[in-house]
């Protein structure tokens, strides 16, 4: 049987995620000012080069205002975050899953600008995810794959979650989780996609007891889409798109192995894993 491990109410979880994420965004703006200060004097430091460094600092800030507090209060950070292992078979069902679900957010993605265009302030924003050199690569994989998966997949998927699960039915738990994930994105353009993502992975990490594969998942999900915002699609990858959506042949593939991945964890899970039980919803 689980141990019961002392858990914060949803209330308190989310509103120190949320005060956290406001700490991100001063630390964020702190730093973007210190280095653009800074870079009057200095060659190569960019305006596009201090705003991704400006992101790594910002979840960093998110995460250790996070962290410091849960420690004040005494609660066991690896319980909350849901700091577990996984077997391997679960590791590597969580690599085509994490391609398939970013493959299948492209198609909704793209269905939706279908019918409303989108804005220029998105516009701006995929911009920002263009790097122009190594270094800047760098920066970003650090910031928006490592950072970003493992910062927001333990408070959201863990801390927030876990906490909700407490106290009502998983499914809902899920689906709160993902519109706070959503919400805290702060672009509305995208709100459907960050939130669909987000069940599957509120669901990945509820179903295995850990963060490992929806950590996984989430940065396969940021991977590709660095690499789909630096690169000329049709021209790298002509069989990846038909008539402006994703090829069927592509499409239809991930779709299957997205309901495979989760039905063979579900049932794989269902029969008793030799590590990391699922909790009771």
């Amino acid at each position: 049987m689980q141990k019961d491990v002392k858990t914060p109410t949803p209330l308190f979880s989310g509103l120190l995620i949320f005060l956290g994420f406001i700490f991100s965004i001063a630390v964020t703006g702190l730093v973007g000012a210190i280095l653009m200060n800074w870079a009057k004097n200095q060659d190569g430091l960019s305006p596009g080069l201090i705003s991704k460094l400006s992101l790594v600092f910002g979840e960093l800030g998110l995460w250790a205002f996070v962290i410091l507090f849960l420690k004040f209060r005494g609660y066991l950070l690896k319980d909350l975050f849901r700091f577990r292992s996984v077997p391997l078979p679960v590791i590597l069902v969580s690599i085509p899953l994490g391609v398939s679900l970013s493959i299948v957010g492209d198609q909704l993605d793209r269905l939706i600008q279908l019918i409303v265009p989108m804005p220029g302030m998105v516009e701006k924003l995929v911009e920002f995810f263009k790097f122009q050199s190594h270094f800047e690569l760098a920066i970003m994989i650090l910031g928006a794959v490592v950072l970003a998966s493992v910062v927001e997949e333990s408070l959201f998927r863990g801390l927030l979650q876990i906490s909700l699960e407490k106290y009502i039915p998983v499914t809902r738990a899920v689906i709160y989780s993902s519109l706070a994930w959503a919400f805290i994105h702060g672009i509305l353009y995208w709100a459907i996609q960050i939130f669909l993502i987000g069940v599957i992975l509120g669901y990945l990490a509820w179903r295995t007891n850990s963060v490992v594969p929806s950590m996984i998942g989430h940065a396969i999900n940021n991977t590709l889409a660095l690499i789909f915002y630096n690169i000329n699609v049709p021209e790298t990858f002509p069989a990846y798109e038909w008539k402006g959506q994703v090829s069927p042949v592509i499409l239809l593939p991930a779709i299957f192995i997205l309901y495979w991945g989760i039905r063979y964890l579900d049932q794989i899970y269902q029969r008793g894993m030799p590590s990391s039980s699922p909790p009771t919803s």
